[in-house]
């Protein structure tokens, strides 16, 4: 049990752990706004081709399982394919 205890502990199991490792903000806005619209890859790249006609629908598929990252243009319009707008985080002000 002592040994057990001292040795690392997987995580890779809990779904919570793993993608916050793994993804950051662009990624998980498109993933949230997928989720949110039951859309697939299929239909988001179908969607954001009105955005950036050259989308390749491979590109979507590949950001999405974390095999690749994307361009700029790419991610903006998948991202307007969904109606996500991403804002900068602001200073907050005490008081």
């Amino acid at each position: 049990m002592r040994r057990a205890a001292s040795g690392r502990i997987d995580t890779t199991d809990i779904p919570e752990v793993r993608r916050l490792k793994r993804h950051g903000p662009i990624w998980h806005a498109i993933a949230d706004g997928m989720q949110r619209q039951g859309l697939t890859g299929h239909a988001l790249w179908k969607l954001a081709r009105a955005f950036c006609p050259q989308l390749p629908e491979s590109a979507v598929y590949e950001f999405l399982a974390d095999k690749r990252s994307v361009r700029v243009e790419y991610a903006d319009a998948m991202l307007q394919a969904l109606g996500v707008r991403l804002i900068a985080a602001g200073k907050r002000r005490a008081g």
